[in-house]
């Protein structure tokens, strides 16, 4: 594989971009990052708004907003918005064969990354043979005060939004 580069040069100072998290949202929460497959061709953003499926993680979204009145009639299918993060870092070129260059280049990221890896919620692990990774380094994070829904069903690829569409929706002012 490549070297590892730093992505400084963002899409838009006012874009956000949404991905889809599953079950590593706790992750992405706890260690503010987020890794996926450099295969997937997405826009640089400024800001990172993890999504997560109704369905499948209810049981945690429950326990995040107790006092909300989640609806399966309403909400099945739907993607969940819970929080937005700033953009700090974006690394691409990440692989199996290289992630220890990370070391050299981010102490702070290598790190974060190597726990990421360990504790991602599947058998095969994160990383698959051949294959580049983004990584995407967070910082203040902003809760939502109640979880947001999508109109439409949810899916896996990226969906783009702008910051100001949701000035009027976050815990702390941006």
């Amino acid at each position: 594989m490549g070297n590892i580069h730093l992505v400084n040069d963002f899409f838009d100072e006012t874009q956000i971009i949404s991905k889809a998290v599953g079950a590593s949202f706790e992750l992405v929460s706890r260690l503010h990052i987020y890794s996926c497959p450099e295969d997937h061709n997405d826009r640089n953003c400024r800001f990172f708004m993890p999504r997560m499926s109704y369905n499948t993680q209810k049981e945690f979204l429950t326990q995040l907003y107790p006092n909300f009145k989640f609806d399966d009639t309403v909400h099945r299918g739907k993607a969940v918005f819970c929080a937005l993060y700033d953009m700090e870092k974006i690394y691409t070129g990440i692989s199996k064969d290289n992630v220890e260059r990370l070391k050299n280049i981010d102490m702070r990221a290598y790190l974060l990354f190597k726990e990421w890896v360990d504790a991602y919620p599947n058998e095969q692990g994160l990383f698959e043979e051949g294959k580049s990774y983004r990584l995407h380094v967070l910082s203040s994070e902003r809760r939502f005060v109640t979880p947001k829904f999508s109109q439409e069903q949810n899916n896996l690829g990226p969906r783009y939004c702008n910051l100001k569409d949701l000035r009027n929706e976050i815990v702390n002012n941006i």
